[in-house]
């Protein structure tokens, strides 16, 4: 599995810039959710169950031990999060300048690192979300958070795989939900590391490298 990451020379890296707590991820794998979508190969999706099940990253419930908000964007590339930035790292990954600024690598290999953050997700990115359903991403997972807004800062633990099936950032919070399925993640740009697999994860990211490709 891999634990660091770097931009192949001249691409990007499709990180989502937005994180989850680990234990909302880890009762996921446990399959205390509901299982109400289908991602197919050309990854469209259907409202039905297909063996893996989905949660809602935003609004922060189930977990109601973090600050209202704190299941927010990342500040990946730098702590200026314009929405113009945000929108360029949903579709298209983290380029070689976004990496720059993290000294062209980001691992959790040798333990937890840290990364700004804002509370929240903007309204202003859900066509951005959109326009990614049912394409492989990787996710963030934290184990805790300090301060407030743009001054938050997350304690990131590992990256997994996820495909959005469902975004909708419009009205009342309570009607907002940006719904995330896991799934097994090969990654050009990934190097693979010490940390162990449980034979429950559900999204993996594995690095391309260590991938036999049968011809």
């Amino acid at each position: 599995p891999a634990t660091s990451f770097k931009v192949p020379k001249g691409g990007t890296l499709p990180i989502l810039p937005v994180t989850l707590d680990l234990d909302t991820w880890l009762r996921l794998e446990n399959g205390e959710f509901p299982d109400a979508y289908s991602v197919f190969g050309d990854g469209t999706v259907q409202a039905l169950g297909d063996g893996y099940s989905e949660l809602a990253i935003f609004p922060n419930s189930p977990n109601k031990t973090l600050p209202a908000g704190n299941r927010g964007t990342l500040a990946l590339g730098g702590s200026e999060n314009s929405t113009e930035k945000l929108s360029r790292q949903i579709r298209y990954g983290l380029n070689e300048a976004d990496f720059a600024v993290h000294g062209g690598e980001i691992s959790v290999n040798e333990g937890p690192i840290y990364l700004e953050g804002d509370t929240g997700i903007s309204a202003a990115i859900e066509n951005d979300l959109q326009a990614i359903i049912g394409q492989p991403r990787l996710l963030p997972i934290f184990t805790e958070v300090g301060g407030n807004g743009a001054t938050s800062a997350y304690k990131i633990v590992r990256f997994v795989g996820i495909r959005i099936v469902e975004v909708d950032l419009r009205g009342p919070l309570i009607k907002k939900r940006l719904i995330i399925q896991p799934t097994p993640f090969v990654v050009r740009g990934a190097v693979g590391g010490t940390m162990p697999v449980d034979p429950n994860d559900e999204g993996v990211v594995y690095s391309f490298e260590n991938v036999l490709i049968n011809e």
